[in-house]
């Protein structure tokens, strides 16, 4: 395991500790300009400064609330009297992760520590693997002890993890302890924590407390930690060599941040965006007036909440109003905005064809049917409807951007560009026809990137694009054109492609989540990457786990295949073979393995089989609404659909695999979800099929650390 950065083996949780934990394959950073230190500075909120070759400091007096901004947090935590004050959730340990900042060899902590209980333990992560659940844990420990222990004791550990039967515990190795001096809740201490070359060091305002030696962990992420009670933390110095790689990502991250300023059309960072509800055409207040008044209310009441964005409140809402006026058109359309914000699109279009049945000249509800089937990928009947709509209001702004959006998701840039064009100049002061043309130009210009910025490499089936540097450029391309010959022999069928597929790989996450602002008008914070159907693009950032970085990119990238052969495949099996192929190790330029096991969807999986939260096999074949996949329990659905392409390789030698060959051909073909489940599956047996799965995936064991 190569010990100088831990970046091939920390994969951070989704809740976002790995935001800034990006991987470059530049030189180091050379710390001898004094630009580079303007530059760091920057970088963070608190007091920052690059020393030497590589050492860096920080310091902080929480004196200001931005300070905060340093931190990726796993628990409560505010600014109390001048003080950072961390509340721990339960009795698990929570902790601030230091703004993802890789630290190696050499890492020096120094604080003001106040456990404000004396149950409480302060203690540090250092030299931490997310991903492998393994570091070394420092704590000062209460007179009670989160435990209720009388001399619970101050220590030393080697925080890791053992696989036993399919499940994986932590394993802790006590370094070393001292039960004195016991800490007194309310008083403050000096604590200090200091690991390099192997020597871990604790001392205690100024006086030795513990020295110990060992050299299992050299690399890694720095945490205040809480636990069993609340702690505080000020006056914090923290000091060591930081990983070359991290901090020209962090440098680059920060570039980007203050380049916003100068791009139009972006809203301001950190500020929500502002939900707009417009009016209707049944909305008009001789149509309110003659409505029941508990229905009005009720109505108006559903509207505030869609605002808010309680979506379930507010169907419910609107439902108490159609049951007072079952007609009620403007109802039945807010209903269905709301349904197909759930993806429950077939009830959507139910109150949309209700609606209009119910107000013929409903052109808004019109227009949203057609943005319904643009949705599926049905683009003709969009454009038969977005023409309808404007069939009865020819200056309808919401339709005329519709119209030159669809032109886009059909792959004719040029007329989309065109269309939104004469739109505007038509309607200049029309606030969606503006959005959607600084959305469309910025699509066909591209992410951003200076010219000099801006490399490319094009192969037989891809055009990829970063701002990287030449390599990257090259080295994504190999990838992705290695997995593409996966992709077709594992379904047996290779066609033209219509277009080379274009791949965005962005250096930073502020980037690449700056260009989906700019192409969607939405940040997608909680992402690692997508395919934008409409656009046909993939979308990824490099993170400092590289191995992450192409999980990514497999598993997009087949979603972007996909998309050639099928507008609508079944949503359990473009995310299941979506997840088999994210799991390939590609060397030399060639498929080595793929279906690897992912510990974390074989953890869920196995503990959904038998419970509620799982469906049955033939529940999770028959499903294809985007409600069936992201209703309910997603981490299960993605764990099942997972589990369930991989029964159907793996199972003795890939037994049923001709079966999702056929299903795969059916769905390209043209058929529907319910054909293509009967033409591969119908004659199955189904029950002898589910005990085989689940007893498949009872035995999977996770891949060996």
């Amino acid at each position: 395991m190569h010990q100088r950065s831990p970046a091939m083996r920390c994969r951070l949780p989704a809740a976002g500790l790995a935001a800034l934990m990006l991987l470059s394959a530049r030189p180091a950073v050379a710390a001898d300009s004094k630009d580079l230190a303007v530059k760091v500075a920057e970088v963070f909120r608190g007091k920052a400064g690059l020393y030497g070759k590589n050492i860096l400091q920080i310091a902080y007096d929480f004196s200001d609330e931005k300070q905060l901004e340093d931190f990726k947090r796993a628990c409560e935590g505010k600014i109390v009297d001048g003080q950072l004050e961390l509340k721990p959730t339960g009795q698990g340990l929570s902790f601030w992760n230091v703004k993802g900042a890789l630290f190696e060899n050499y890492q020096s902590v120094e604080a003001d520590v106040t456990l404000v209980s004396s149950n409480a333990e302060a203690g540090l992560l250092v030299f931490f693997s997310f991903k492998e659940g393994e570091g070394y844990g420092f704590s000062l420990n209460g007179a009670q002890g989160q435990t209720g222990r009388a001399k619970p004791g101050h220590y030393i550990r080697r925080w890791g993890t053992k696989t036993m039967g399919g499940q994986t515990f932590w394993d802790v190795n006590n370094l070393g302890t001292t039960s004195k001096p016991e800490m007194a809740a309310g008083t403050r201490y000096r604590w200090k924590v200091v690991v390099r070359q192997g020597v871990l060091q604790m001392t205690l305002n100024g006086a030795p407390l513990l020295a110990k030696q060992d050299t299992a962990y050299q690399a890694g992420y720095l945490c205040l930690c809480a636990t069993g009670g609340s702690v505080r933390f000020d006056n914090v110095k923290i000091e060591g060599a930081i990983d070359p790689e991290w901090l020209r990502k962090a440098l680059s991250e920060a570039d980007t941040v203050a380049s916003r300023e100068k791009i139009e059309g972006l809203q301001e960072k950190g500020k929500p965006a502002v939900v707009k509800i417009p009016p209707l055409s049944a909305e008009a207040v001789p149509v309110l007036e003659k409505m029941d008044a508990g229905a009005v209310k009720a109505y108006e009441e559903g509207r505030a909440l869609q605002f808010r964005r309680e979506i379930d409140k507010a169907i419910d809402k609107y439902t108490a109003a159609l049951q007072a006026v079952p007609g009620f058109a403007a109802a039945l359309f807010r209903r269905a905005e709301c349904r197909m914000a759930k993806g429950e699109e077939d009830q959507a279009e139910e109150d949309l064809d209700a609606a209009i049945q119910a107000a013929p000249g409903f052109f808004e509800a019109v227009k949203v049917k057609g943005d319904l089937f643009l949705y599926r990928s049905l683009f003709d009947h969009a454009l038969i409807l977005y023409e309808k709509a404007l069939a009865m209001k020819p200056d309808y702004g919401g339709a005329l951007a519709a119209r030159a959006y669809l032109y886009l998701a059909q792959g004719d840039r040029a007329k989309a560009m065109k269309a939104i064009g004469e739109a505007a100049r038509s309607l200049p002061d029309d606030d969606e026809i503006r959005r959607v043309q600084r959305q469309l130009k910025n699509v066909t210009d591209g992410p951003p990137w200076a010219k000099e910025k801006t490399f490319v490499k094009e192969t037989a089936h891809y055009i990829v694009k970063t701002d990287i540097g030449e390599k990257a450029a090259a080295f994504y391309a190999a990838h992705l054109e290695a997995i593409y010959s996966m992709y077709t022999s594992r379904f047996g069928y290779r066609a033209e492609q219509p277009q080379k597929a274009r791949a965005y790989v962005f250096e930073t996450r502020e980037g690449y989540l700056t260009y989906a602002e700019l192409s969607t008008n939405d940040r997608p914070e909680a992402s690692l990457g997508y395919y934008h159907p409409h656009y046909r693009e993939l979308l990824i950032f490099e993170g400092l786990d590289k191995e992450q970085t192409l999980r990514v990119l497999y598993h997009e990238g087949f979603h972007q295949f996909l998309h050639q052969f099928m507008a609508s495949p079944p949503y359990w099996f473009n995310e299941g073979v979506a997840e088999f192929f994210g799991a390939t190790r590609i060397e030399g330029g060639r498929v080595v393995a793929t279906g690897l096991v992912q510990e974390g969807r074989l953890r869920d999986i196995k503990a959904a089989l038998g419970t509620k939260y799982a469906k049955s096999l033939a529940g999770i074949l028959r499903s294809s609404e985007r409600k069936d996949f992201y209703g309910g329990y997603v981490a299960v659905n993605y764990a099942q659909a997972w589990s369930v392409i991989h029964f159907f390789f793996g199972h003795e030698n890939g037994r049923y695999a001709p079966m999702l060959r056929d299903y795969y051909k059916a769905l390209r073909d043209g058929q529907s979800a319910d054909e293509a489940y009967q033409a591969a599956f119908g004659k199955a047996n189904l029950g002898v099929m589910e005990q085989e799965w689940q007893e498949y995936v009872r035995k999977l064991e996770p891949p060996r650390r």
